[in-house]
């Protein structure tokens, strides 16, 4: 019904893109993406799911340019770095991620998405100590909180992708 009375409306729009994604199409989802940015090209999560979709298309480039826009435009925001620097992370480029997931670390010292990239980093570059450190003290930092298991299993995963026991 909103869809008729209201179709231009953000929120219609997001929620457009929300049914594309539970389709899993890809050419859907960039669709209705684009669509809200034809809208209103300032709507900043936007960027971000096309930087994704475009990171798991392997368009690396068109994906850190959706990311810097992503960053640009929420400029208070920790999540827009640690979207970046997981691109720049998937690529190797360790120096770039690196400095992104620094930066939104010191944005929210909380966010735990960049902590454990953080850690991955140094885990990627050969850097054990200082990536379990990290790991390790995220997971004192969250133990007995709703986010512990969630966190674990994203440590764990870590932990055996780096073929660490």
């Amino acid at each position: 019904m909103l869809q008729t009375q209201t179709p231009d409306d953000i929120y219609v729009l997001e929620a457009g893109a929300a049914r594309a994604e539970l389709q899993k199409d890809p050419e859907l989802i960039e669709q209705a993406w684009r669509r809200i940015i034809e809208k209103n090209p300032s709507y900043a999560n936007s960027y971000n799911m096309l930087g994704y979709l475009e990171l798991n298309r392997g368009n690396y480039d068109l994906a850190i340019e959706y990311m810097q826009k992503y960053a640009f435009l929420s400029p208070d925001l920790a999540n827009p770095h640690d979207s970046l620097g997981e691109v720049y992370l998937a690529i190797g480029r360790y120096e770039e991620a690196e400095a992104e997931f620094q930066t939104s670390v010191k944005m929210q010292p909380d966010f735990y998405h960049s902590l454990i990239n953080l850690g991955k980093v140094y885990l990627a570059r050969g850097q054990l100590k200082r990536g379990v450190e990290i790991l390790e003290a995220l997971r004192g930092q969250v133990a007995g909180s709703d986010l512990e298991m969630r966190v674990d299993r994203e440590i764990i995963s870590t932990y055996l992708r780096a073929g660490l026991l």
